[in-house]
């Protein structure tokens, strides 16, 4: 009685439009339920639920009441069409999206912002351990300069040190230099007295320039005379005598102690310090500064090019007579000339209101133009010398020799050298290519990120906006807000 009485009641659940359901998939073989309006399935993981789902979304195997298939639409929430079409914002719970295309975007921008952020990293690691691989080759770089520099000091001091010209400070220039040689076995002794006959050689210096631009320009001052324009009683008394330049060379000279220098009577030593500068204005001080700079600089620069030129004449080089004769000539008018000039100051310095004419401080520009033409001259005939004597060519082979038997002596430190190098740069291009790689997928990231962005709600924004919204419809101190700040937007 009570079987039936249930039976009873199953048949009067209510049915659906969808009559039959036949299974014919993964788990089910030839399966036949009928379901009715609310159905439920249960079972554990792998026991056929999705399974059940997407056979109903695919309506293959559905039975329908009489005309039921074209009047109801038939849809199903299942696990597919959440991940199609429902996508949560971040961590905000009760935000999400619920619309297919929207969805597609917002997926596809987690996804790009994922990928950026995997950029991101993978280009901070990179960059760190090329930075490693640079430290590196700096590190090898010193090591080997010093191990090489340490190996061929016998030979860069003692064996051959004329050789080295140019590569006797720097570890770096001679390591790069002696890199550039080939490494070849030679007797040491059959190198050494070559080394010693082309080096013995006279192979003459050039001669050296002269600076003809050395010589400081004439102040105003040279060739005025000034005098003090004090309005002193005593400047005018020694105005009058005419011993201006007297009275100041016997203040340097003499006044020394409170004793007149001549009659030996005591004197207020400060009150004629006094009266004596008075003598010499302001604007007498500041020619006369300028007079003496002048004479100092042009009696420096006389003497460097006189050392110069007597240098130059003491070259060795056979130069011809006519060569040797208008160098000499004008040498000795330059060296003459200027020591009279070097007198003139002197005396203008003594005697500030002496006037200097163009014959007592001449010109120097003239001799130093005819000297500098015969210097390029001598030093173009010496090149031609050395050339055609072989001499030069004889020199730089031995040179290549000297290196290349040093390369020989380092012979396994440079290969160590250049297999570490390699290594090193092979790691670098290495890295180098891939964070350039890793650059261009940043900058597409970035621009798919831009299109994508331009379709979507910032979320954040719009919970930082309503917060503030509410925030302002609550009045101060109610209770209501008090309660509304607890549940406000946060997360």
């Amino acid at each position: 009685m009570k079987n039936k009485k249930k039976e009873n009641q199953i048949d009067r659940k209510i049915r659906t439009c969808i009559s039959q359901v036949n299974m014919n998939d993964r788990t089910y073989h030839c399966e036949v339920f009928y379901p009715t309006l609310v159905n439920f399935f249960y079972g554990g993981n792998g026991s056929g639920k999705t399974t059940i789902a997407r056979r109903l979304s695919s309506r293959k195997g559905l039975v329908w009441e009489l005309n039921s298939n074209r009047a109801i639409m038939h849809m199903v929430f299942d696990e597919d069409y959440i991940r199609n079409n429902i996508v949560c914002y971040d961590k905000l719970p009760g935000v999400f999206t619920l619309s297919s295309e929207d969805a597609d975007i917002r997926t596809r921008l987690i996804t790009a912002t994922n990928e950026k952020k995997e950029i991101t990293n993978d280009l901070a690691d990179k960059n760190k351990r090329l930075k490693e691989i640079i430290g590196q080759k700096t590190f090898l770089n010193a090591e080997y300069y010093s191990k090489v520099w340490e190996r061929t000091k016998a030979l860069r001091e003692e064996d051959f040190p004329k050789s080295q010209d140019g590569y006797k400070s720097s570890k770096q220039k001679f390591f790069d230099e002696l890199r550039r040689h080939m490494c070849v076995r030679i007797d040491f002794y059959e190198l050494r007295t070559a080394y010693e006959r082309v080096f013995s050689l006279n192979t003459y210096t050039p001669y050296r320039p002269i600076d003809r631009n050395c010589f400081p320009s004439e102040p105003d001052v040279l060739r005025k005379s000034f005098i003090s324009q004090s309005s002193t009683e005593f400047a005018h008394f020694i105005r009058a005598l005419g011993n201006l330049d007297w009275v100041k060379e016997g203040k340097e000279l003499y006044l020394h102690e409170d004793k007149c220098p001549f009659c030996q009577s005591k004197i207020n030593k400060n009150e004629l310090i006094r009266n004596i500068t008075a003598c010499f204005d302001e604007q007498y001080q500041e020619d006369f500064v300028r007079l003496k700079e002048f004479a100092e600089q042009y009696s420096d620069a006389y003497l460097m090019i006189r050392n110069v030129l007597e240098l130059n004449i003491d070259n060795p080089f056979p130069i011809s007579d006519i060569q040797k004769q208008n160098y000499q000539y004008y040498t000795e008018m330059f060296i003459d000339k200027g020591r009279n000039n070097i007198i003139f100051l002197g005396q203008k310095l003594k005697e500030p209101s002496l006037l200097l004419t163009s014959n007592e401080f001449e010109d120097l520009s003239p001799y130093l133009q005819k000297l500098s033409k015969y210097t390029d001259d001598i030093n173009s005939s010496m090149t031609d010398y050395l050339q055609s004597s072989g001499i030069s060519a004889q020199k730089s082979t031995v040179l290549n020799r000297i290196w290349s038997y040093m390369a020989y002596e380092c012979k396994d430190l440079l290969e160590v050298y250049e297999n570490k190098k390699q290594q090193l740069d092979y790691k670098e291009k290495e890295f180098s290519e891939e964070i350039a790689n890793l650059n261009e997928r940043l900058l597409e990231c970035d621009a798919v990120i831009d299109e994508l962005s331009a379709y979507t709600t910032n979320t954040h924004v719009v919970m930082r906006e309503i917060n503030k919204t509410l925030l302002v419809l609550v009045s101060d101190g109610s209770i209501f807000k008090k309660r509304l700040m607890s549940h406000i937007l946060t997360n």
